[in-house]
């Protein structure tokens, strides 16, 4: 099975889409995508089409801004059980640690991390297929949508000590910066919000315990039900488990899922990927999340990864990073104080 996403995201595009005028529905067609889906709130898109939606979006419109006018579209019920739970959260550091663990709900190749650096916070996202380099509009609907997330528990003056992005400035930058109330850095290794201590561990007086306890239940079931239909995250789950001991063979790993190597490989296929592929995406996510959470040594790392040797896994994170693990380190401790 493909990865796939909440349907949301699209049905905000389409509103946004008919809000300039365009034709929706041939743009949704280009994209391979059936809108009558829209009207289904559980359904899940392919994240291929959804790149593709992205992409002829960003062809058809002539608006520069059209990512920051989808994501204003962002309410809590976009994101269902996740976007309630975040609601009745003890503290955006409790809700933010919420989302990590259940991001896969919105996007099963979406990544997230919460990591604390001195007196801030970076709050961080990726997609495994690493496919917001080429489209801007898809981080400005990240972040504006973040914004307002964040706004509703910390109240409408909140605003991000810093914003930083991979991709190159563009037109829609200033416009981006002035909606959230804070610098934007473009250029940068990961895409991130810094948010101050002080917000991220403010006790927030709109908790619910009940609230959590119904809307964590339901999170809980829908992941289940999405990761048991996908046999790369499985192998992903086990590659994790498996590297450290140096034993995260193709033939090992298989042999864990109770399946031929062969037979693994096939279904990998039919998924769109490859167990060399998840071997390596899951040691270049892993070890930009152990670098920024800044508790491990590189050689402790290096071990968690299943590399025998550090200077192999500098050598292999300076392809993924295009910088040394050491240099990262040091981009990460840059974070205002």
């Amino acid at each position: 099975m493909a990865d796939t996403a909440l349907s949301s995201w699209a049905l905000l595009i389409w509103q946004a889409l008919q809000a300039e005028g365009l034709n929706a529905r041939q743009i949704f067609e280009q994209a391979g995508i059936d809108p009558t889906l829209l009207s289904d709130g559980g359904a899940r898109f392919e994240s291929e089409s959804m790149r593709n939606l992205w992409r002829a979006v960003a062809e058809h419109s002539n608006n520069p801004c059209i990512g920051i006018e989808v994501g204003k579209r962002w309410s809590p019920v976009s994101f269902h059980a996740l976007g309630y739970a975040w609601l009745a959260s003890q503290s955006l550091q409790d809700a933010m640690q919420r989302f990590c663990r259940y991001a896969k709900v919105v996007n099963t190749q979406l990544v997230t991390y919460l990591s604390r650096s001195g007196l801030d916070y970076s709050f961080s996202f990726q997609s495994q297929q690493n496919w917001t380099r080429d489209l801007p509009q898809v981080l400005d609907a990240a972040f504006i949508a973040l914004i307002t997330m964040c706004r509703l528990l910390l109240g409408p003056q909140f605003s991000p000590v810093e914003i930083r992005l991979t991709v190159a400035a563009s037109a829609s930058t200033p416009i981006l910066e002035a909606a959230l109330g804070a610098p934007v850095v473009c250029g940068c290794e990961i895409n991130e919000m810094i948010i101050a201590r002080a917000d991220v561990e403010r006790s927030l007086p709109g908790a619910s315990a009940e609230l959590l306890r119904v809307n964590e239940h339901l999170l809980q079931d829908y992941l289940k039900r999405i990761e048991a239909s996908s046999i790369a995250q499985q192998v992903e789950r086990t590659v994790l488990e498996l590297l450290p001991s140096g034993e995260a063979s193709e033939h090992t790993i298989a042999a864990s899922l109770n399946m031929s190597g062969r037979s693994m490989q096939r279904r990998l296929s039919e998924e769109g990927t490859s167990f060399s592929h998840i071997v390596q995406a899951t040691r270049e996510t892993m070890s930009g999340q152990y670098i920024r959470e800044n508790k491990l040594s590189l050689s402790e790392i290096a071990y968690l990864l299943g590399f025998s040797e550090q200077a192999n896994f500098s050598r292999a994170f300076k392809r993924w990073y295009d910088c040394t693990p050491s240099q990262y380190r040091k981009s990460v401790k840059k974070i205002p104080a």
